[in-house]
């Protein structure tokens, strides 16, 4: 099961969020909008964890609440694991919340989508939205200093994404043949239109 969740970017989404804080309930629009998948994907793979035994439920009213079976084996283990190879996501996402009405997507791409954190040197992010970079640069400080990590991130706004995506040869192009992972929002919302523009990096 291990080795599924793993090789699931889904499974290992929702299971990344619910182990970061394991006394902690959420539902399944918290989990959609944490992690940025889409709703079916997300109820499945609740289904999955919970046949696995490593997520519990309740049903209260009209809501489920799932939070992780911290009475399952390989709890400790998949607990430990999660918190290598999760905490860059989480941490970046956690200080992206605030200006999630601004944020369109966000992703890591390159290394930052495939290597722990023990492994990796920086994190390179992609943000897609009405944003400064000034602004987030200075939000993304402290993230960086509890991760001990420099992140570079590169802010396009939706219109630039839109304009560049089919063109060969252009950053958006290029990036979407890259690995990446999503750290909020979700894939669907690349094919959404916007009304701004503009495109600015940020290198710490």
């Amino acid at each position: 099961m291990i080795g599924e969740i793993f090789a699931s970017e889904t499974l290992y989404s929702i299971l990344a969020i619910i182990y970061k804080a394991p006394g902690k309930r959420y539902y399944v629009n918290n989990l959609i909008k944490l992690s940025g998948r889409f709703p079916r994907s997300v109820q499945l793979a609740l289904a999955k964890l919970e046949r696995a035994g490593v997520v519990s439920s309740e049903r209260k009213a009209n809501l489920k609440y799932f939070w992780a079976n911290q009475e399952h084996p390989a709890f400790n283990e998949l607990h430990s694991l999660l918190k290598k190879t999760a905490a860059p996501d989480m941490l970046v996402r956690d200080h992206l919340l605030p200006f999630s009405d601004r944020v369109r997507f966000a992703f890591a791409y390159g290394d930052a989508a495939t290597k722990t954190l023990d492994e990796l040197e920086e994190l390179d992010l992609v943000l897609v939205g009405d944003l400064e970079s000034g602004a987030m640069r200075t939000h993304l400080d402290e993230a960086e200093g509890r991760l001990g990590k420099r992140i570079n991130f590169t802010v396009i706004a939706p219109q630039e994404w839109e304009r560049q995506i089919s063109r060969p040869g252009s950053l958006v192009s290029w990036l979407n043949q890259q690995p990446k992972r999503m750290v909020l929002g979700s894939e669907a919302s690349q094919n959404q239109p916007d009304a701004t523009n503009g495109l600015q990096a940020s290198k710490s």
